[in-house]
């Protein structure tokens, strides 16, 4: 998924909001056209996105279609617990954009309010995602398919760009590989990939 580097600008930089017009409106709404979510969370993603584009002062009637977006992509994920791993993961990344402009069109935020919120997001509704979470262990203990790898190379690009050199940096006690598996535990002591030919494997996907 190239949501993140389409979507979001980079989070080292702490931009309040990127220049938004109608060319970045129209990048914005291909890539969340390309999302399988559904209408009540794209709708309003899409005119939140149009509102920007035709006066970018607009703040307070596009934060409404963002909060709108968020609430209704967060009731979708919790109502619908059966879906695959890549439907969810779409409706989390949905979730994500619609936080971050909301934050991002507040008038009370600070400038790192937008990325603070798409990073706790992922470390707190991603990493604790159950189906995510199966997939991955899926391919990590040795029973991969082409849809295990692809969620596994989906997130492991999400992680690189939002959290770059930091990503294996301590959260929660541990040392995570991609969303909810550990690496390693300073509680545990432990490593959860069994060989170094393994470890490759998954951070070359």
């Amino acid at each position: 998924m190239k949501i993140c580097r389409a979507v979001f600008p980079n989070p080292r930089k702490r931009y309040p909001l990127p220049l938004f017009g109608e060319s970045e409106a129209v990048v914005a709404q291909k890539v969340i056209g390309g999302l399988q979510i559904p209408k009540s969370v794209s709708t309003p993603l899409n005119e939140g996105f149009d509102i920007l584009a035709s006066d970018p002062k607009a703040f307070k009637s596009a934060k409404e279609r963002f909060d709108n977006a968020l609430r209704a992509g967060r009731t979708d994920l919790w109502q619908n617990m059966n879906t695959d791993a890549q439907t969810r993961f779409a409706g989390h990344q949905a979730a994500m954009v619609a936080g971050y402009y909301s934050r991002a069109t507040d008038p009370l935020a600070t400038e790192v309010d937008p990325h603070r919120f798409v990073q706790h997001y992922y470390n707190n509704d991603i990493r604790k995602d159950l189906l995510i979470g199966e997939s991955l262990k899926k391919s990590v203990y040795g029973e991969a398919t082409s849809e295990t790898d692809q969620v596994m190379t989906d997130l492991l690009e999400t992680e690189r760009f939002l959290f770059s050199d930091r990503r294996l940096c301590l959260v929660g006690g541990y040392r995570w590989l991609v969303g909810n598996v550990k690496l390693e535990g300073e509680r545990l002591g432990s490593v959860t990939v069994a060989t170094e030919k393994e470890l490759e494997r998954l951070f070359n996907l």
